[in-house]
């Protein structure tokens, strides 16, 4: 009997996104970190955790293409940006804190910013995804190819 390819799912990936998404907005509702926009030490750790974790799946799923890259980047990066987003809200009307940092004349005005950095922030994290698959296939796969074996023609 014919064995089933092992199906690779983002469930683990999306598990350690939303971990470091929810993680981050709790510590600066708590007092243990500064707004995500101040770049403190924390937050860049967090931010590189999450490029982190976007580079592993981009790297070890490189021979699926880059189709499948841009569209797991996608869905990690979506998903990242939107808790994080709907964290700074619920941080700014609740707890009175500003858990993204930044400040806004109206509520209109807020909801755009914060459509405009899911926007962004998702299409970049999707872009690096492509970017790691690509070196990925470019310098790593091809260094695991066997060579090709020349013959001598002889005169």
């Amino acid at each position: 009997m014919k064995k089933k390819p092992k199906e690779r799912t983002l469930v683990l990936p999306l598990l350690w996104i939303m971990l470091l998404s929810l993680l981050e907005p709790v510590l600066i509702i708590a007092g243990f970190l500064p707004p995500i926009f101040s770049y403190s030490l924390g937050n860049i750790l967090f931010m590189l955790a999450g490029f982190a974790v976007v580079a592993y799946v981009a790297y070890t799923r490189a021979n699926e293409g880059l189709k499948a890259s841009i569209l797991n980047g996608l869905a990690l990066g979506f998903t990242s940006v939107s808790i994080i987003c709907a964290s700074g809200l619920v941080g700014s009307v609740f707890y009175d804190k500003p858990v993204i940092g930044v400040s806004t004349g109206s509520q209109q005005s807020r909801l755009l910013v914060l459509v405009m950095l899911v926007i962004q922030s998702t299409i970049i994290i999707a872009l690096f995804s492509v970017l790691v698959t690509w070196l990925a296939k470019k310098f790593y796969l091809e260094e695991t190819k066997p060579a090709k074996i020349r013959s001598r023609k002889r005169a």
